[in-house]
């Protein structure tokens, strides 16, 4: 499932408040400060904003031409420890390409992030295996 409209529509306008340095037309000491007061006067948590404008981060370093495009879950699954910008457009790049059915998930992405943070841990082939229960080899 997407992001709901209103989270695309929020994405939007927090991508534009950073872009054009909102905070210091509007008197803020930082884009910090300003997340916080947006947070707790529209009654958000600061982690789905923080989530959000992190979400927007990751679909720019993904060359895509506006923010909003990707769901917010699909970009969540790319923003782990350990995984540097040119992780992040590999792993992408490879859920896009093995896309069950041409449709590429949030779940999608996190088991191809997990495999390519650890290629050799024991339980890769079980994901595998759970993969290939969704998609079995017949539809190839």
């Amino acid at each position: 499932m997407g992001d709901t409209l209103a989270a695309k529509q929020l994405r939007v306008l927090l991508d534009e408040g950073y872009q054009r340095q909102a905070w210091t037309a509007l008197g803020y000491v930082n884009w910090t400060a300003l997340l916080e007061d947006l947070a707790k006067e529209f009654e958000f948590s600061e982690n789905y904003v923080w989530r959000l404008h992190t979400a927007n981060q990751t679909e720019r370093l993904l060359d895509y031409s506006q923010v909003g495009q990707l769901p917010e879950t699909h970009l969540r699954a790319l923003n782990v420890a350990g995984m540097t910008d040119d992780d992040k457009r590999e792993a992408f790049r490879i859920a896009n390409e093995t896309a069950p059915n041409g449709k590429v998930t949030a779940s999608h992405v996190a088991a191809v992030v997990q495999e390519y943070q650890h290629p050799d841990d024991d339980d890769v082939p079980l994901r595998l295996v759970m993969q290939l229960v969704a998609y079995p080899l017949d539809h190839a």
